[in-house]
């Protein structure tokens, strides 16, 4: 199946694309890849640093800056974020077998998170520890779960054809200046994402549908947070952070 096939069925086959995902080679997802990446790029580069004013550049503080410096940060960002989301998710699926066990991790994340931020994220020993648990958990589970994760993450990959599908739109809502058509989109492509990736969860995984809503959210916010934790030790420069969590 080559990449055009793929990103046809995955708009109006998706079940097809699930079924098959054993079969579907990453040679054959690097166009779809490759092309996310750049519309991504375009957008932000197009994009007026004011638009959307809570969320802009401005706001974040985020110089401006060229197409390929951009693309570079979206091809390295996303091939990261590919691997931690899907060890996250692969590790969180396996232990959220009942409603008591997301309340847990609901709570552990948060407190976690918060006693990170506010105590021990000016410490650097602490933060090359807390990477290095990632590291380690992050390869145990790829070692024990090689194929599932390359079944994740070709799934994610075919997904970004919704993003491409859409990305006329987000176009059209910068040229005219339409902030609530641009958020409108992104949130039409975030849940038929999210839909798309439940649905291939439940065929492949058979787990419950909260189960995989929390840990696909679980997933999303861990995945950030060691985006956040090479910011704080010095390893990602801060404007690359900026980029890469929001715009």
């Amino acid at each position: 199946m080559n990449f055009i096939e793929i990103f046809k069925k995955t708009i109006i086959n998706p079940t097809y694309i699930f079924e098959s995902i054993k079969e579907i080679s990453f040679k054959n997802l690097f166009l779809i890849y490759f092309l996310y990446a750049i519309i991504e790029s375009f957008i932000k580069t197009i994009m007026p640093a004011d638009f959307i004013e809570e969320m802009s550049r401005k706001a974040a503080m985020i110089s401006e800056h060229n197409f390929l410096y951009y693309f570079a940060i979206s091809v390295a960002s996303n091939v990261l974020y590919l691997l931690f989301f899907s060890s996250f998710f692969i590790g969180l699926l396996s232990f959220l077998k009942s409603r008591i066990k997301i309340l847990i991790l609901l709570a552990f994340n948060f407190l976690f998170f918060l006693i990170y931020y506010t105590i021990l994220k000016k410490y650097l020993y602490i933060n090359v520890f807390i990477i290095a648990l990632f590291i380690y958990s992050l390869i145990y589970i790829f070692g024990k779960n090689r194929e599932k994760l390359k079944d994740i993450s070709k799934i994610i990959i075919s997904l970004y054809s919704i993003y491409i599908v859409l990305s006329p739109i987000l176009f059209l809502a910068i040229k005219f200046q339409t902030k609530n058509l641009y958020i409108f989109i992104e949130l039409i492509n975030l849940i038929w994402v999210l839909i798309l990736f439940i649905i291939f969860s439940r065929k492949n995984f058979s787990s419950a549908i909260l189960y995989i809503f929390f840990a696909f959210f679980l997933s999303s916010f861990n995945s950030i947070f060691i985006f956040y934790l090479l910011k704080c030790s010095g390893i990602l420069p801060n404007e690359i952070f900026k980029i890469i969590v929001f715009t």
